[in-house]
């Protein structure tokens, strides 16, 4: 071995290692003189300084390559060779073949259990033709693919903003399907209405039935809600033509009975499909369906029967039914029939008992139910409720517990008054407090406690140090009544939407009018009406048109501003009507009711309509406007101050209503027609 070869620089003249060999070292091991790692992390350890780096040259590496072809004999046959580019784990995982050696012998040859440990980098390129350009490979998700189906596109096939054309019934059921979501007590009458209109076909009939009959199932609390639906569309509905091969004509009541008899008759066939489920999760689903639909309809049959549609007989056929010996070794009724009869006798029993026809048959019903509560193997639930119908009959049909039922908000807000007797209001404290008013009583003391010298309201913030004069406040400056002439006209303006906007929150009609009367400045009348009509137009709700309607018009009766005042301030808006409307297609309805409320309370007459129909050149907006007002006068006083009130005026329909040649479309209808279409046939013409 060449002395001039060294892998330690500056240090060619010394021999390394036994017998001059460089790589004796590996022999022991990789970094068998290297010293171990310190475990203390935090150990600020100096840089090496510049002399005590080892630097090789390049010439010197090239040198030695050259120089050492070969292994030494006397180095292990076995050392990892790691390749440039692979990760740590791929080399040491793969398994090592012992480097041959000149006087080692051959490397046995592979079997079939031996792994293949050939590297890719290995493998010859693919050879291709002169001239022509290897094929791409096709991906993994490709070959993935290959075998799918190819998708076809259908003729159909839904795109967004696609218009789905529906027919006038299909339309009519949809609009009653979501008039019937929106129906509670407060809103009944109008949403009523609307049903009427809409129904106008045999087919929609049925299907409303179908919808009301299973809303009112499905929805126990509305169920009486849904029966007096019911009651007002079979008188409201007319009559529709038998179906081919029937005599009878379809009528409301008659496709209802025959509803509710099918899903009364069908319970026992649910009853043994759902016995025949074997599962138990979709058995015990299947079996609550099938009692909360009959308890649904024998409810709804009850509720139907105290409004008049069912008769007394199919009442009692119904209870015997219910009550009829089962299929149950024991001759007890099924218990889903028994609790269906204690909640029919519960709503209808008083009604039965005081029929005289068969008054004898209640008694005979309670007598059999008290007979099956003592029976030892009946739920111990049924029991109670059975218990709860006797006692219910001997307290003269009185429940020991009332039911959850639709109730208006004013009833709910009334019986919420009578029971902790106080007046429910919203909290004046914002209000309060810009009176000048610091010690505002938040929630007043109830009733029984206000009669009684020893309880009286604590005004005080801090209750556990106010002093015994804080019950009594010192007195406030009152208000003053008249107009506030300091406000600019942006003040004004804010204090009068808030003016509206609280008196919607609040309902204090003695606040609204002292907050009138500070603005009410002769400059300012009618930006004050002006903006009550806005706020009116941008209401939604029929609660709060109704209330912004009833206080303009009580700043009228109170003399905050007159009746020529108040009409000139509402000409702002109805000189418009055309252009509002159809922004704002409420617009004529509403302008509309605020003229109809004026005229039913006597503030204007009825030659106001034709003087603010004049400007408006459309007659679908004119009619549309009047309609509004004749409606509004005839609900409130009747057809007579209607007809009363055309007559003082002296006023004719046609003078006002009659179609413009060269403005209104030629099919419009007469006004004659127009009239008895809206049910003002009492108006002049």
């Amino acid at each position: 071995m060449d002395d001039g070869i060294s892998l330690r620089p500056f240090a060619t003249t010394q021999r390394l290692g036994p017998a001059g060999n460089p790589f004796a070292a590996f022999s022991k091991g990789a970094g068998h003189q290297i010293r171990a790692k310190r475990e203390d992390l935090w150990e600020d350890r100096p840089p090496k300084k510049p002399e005590e780096l080892i630097r090789y040259s390049k010439d010197f590496l090239e040198t030695l390559r050259q120089k050492f072809t070969d292994l030494p004999p006397n180095v292990q046959s076995y050392l990892p060779c790691f390749t440039t580019g692979e990760s740590s784990s791929d080399q040491w995982s793969s398994t090592f073949q012992p480097v041959v050696g000149p006087d080692a012998s051959p490397a046995p040859a592979e079997t079939a259990t031996d792994t293949d440990t050939r590297d890719w980098r290995s493998r010859p390129a693919a050879q291709h033709p002169p001239g022509a350009s290897p094929s791409p490979s096709p991906s993994p998700a490709a070959a993935r693919n290959s075998n799918v189906g190819k998708m076809h596109k259908t003729a159909d096939a839904y795109r967004p903003g696609t218009v789905i054309s529906l027919d006038e019934q299909q339309k009519a059921i949809k609009t009653i399907k979501g008039v019937l979501n929106k129906l509670t007590p407060d809103n009944f009458d109008r949403l009523t209405a609307q049903i009427v209109q809409l129904v106008t076909t045999a087919e929609v009939l049925r299907k409303t039935i179908s919808l009301v009959f299973e809303k009112a199932v499905m929805e126990p609390t509305f169920c009486a809600l849904y029966a007096s639906l019911c009651e007002v569309l079979s008188k409201e509905l007319p009559d529709f033509p038998p179906w081919e091969g029937e005599t009878k004509p379809l009528t409301f009541r008659r496709i209802l009975l025959n509803t509710c008899q099918d899903e009364f008759e069908g319970v026992g066939e649910a009853r043994a499909k759902s016995d025949a489920i074997t599962e138990p999760i979709e058995k015990e689903i299947a079996e609550k369906g099938v009692k909360n639909r009959t308890l649904g309809n024998v409810r709804l049959i009850a509720e139907l029967y105290k409004k008049g549609l069912v008769m007394e007989k199919i009442m009692h056929n119904c209870i015997k039914d219910l009550l009829s010996p089962g299929a149950k070794e024991d001759g007890l009724p099924h218990e889903d029939n028994m609790e269906a009869a204690c909640e029919v006798i519960t709503l209808s029993g008083k009604k039965l008992s005081e029929a005289e026809k068969y008054k004898s048959n209640i008694s005979a019903y309670l007598i059999r139910l008290e007979r099956f509560s003592k029976n030892k193997t009946l739920a111990s639930r049924i029991k109670f409720m059975i218990r709860d119908v006797l006692d219910m009959k001997a307290n003269n049909w009185t429940p020991r517990r009332q039911k959850f039922t639709a109730k208006k908000i004013e009833q709910i807000r009334q019986e919420a008054e009578t029971e902790l007797g106080i007046q429910i209001k919203l909290p004046q404290v914002q209000r309060a407090k810009a009176a000048g008013v610091e010690e505002a009583e938040l929630f007043p003391a109830p009733a029984k406690f206000s009669r009684d010298g020893d309880w009286k309201p604590v005004t005080g913030r801090n209750n556990r140090a106010a002093p015994a004069a804080a019950s009594q406040p010192e007195p406030v400056a009152e208000r003053p009544k008249g107009p506030n002439r300091s406000l600019t006209l942006e003040d004004r303006k804010k204090r009068a939407e808030s003016l509206y906007k609280e008196f919607v929150s609040s309902n204090d009609k003695q606040e609204a009018l002292m907050c009138a009367k500070e603005l009410a400045v002769p400059d300012f009348l009618d930006k004050l009406i002006d903006i009550g009509v806005q706020i009116l137009l941008d209401s939604v709700k029929e609660r709060e048109q109704a209330m912004i309607v009833d206080l303009i018009v009580d700043f009228c009766l109170q003399k905050i501003f007159t009746a020529d005042e108040l009409m000139l301030g509402v000409k702002v808006t109805t000189d418009q009507l055309e252009d509002l409307s159809l922004d704002i297609p409420k617009s004529p309805d509403l302008c509309g009711l605020l003229l109809g409320c004026c005229i039913h309370k006597g503030v204007v007459g009825m030659e106001a309509l034709p003087a603010l129909c004049e400007p408006i050149m459309g007659g679908e907006v004119r009619r549309a406007f009047s309609a509004a007002v004749f409606q509004t006068v005839q609900e409130k006083g009747g057809g007579g101050l209607l007809e009363k009130s055309c007559k003082a005026a002296n006023i004719k329909a046609s003078s006002f209503l009659q179609p413009k040649a060269n403005w209104d479309p030629p099919d419009l209808p007469s006004v004659e027609d127009f009239l008895n279409k809206k049910g003002f046939g009492v108006v002049p013409l």
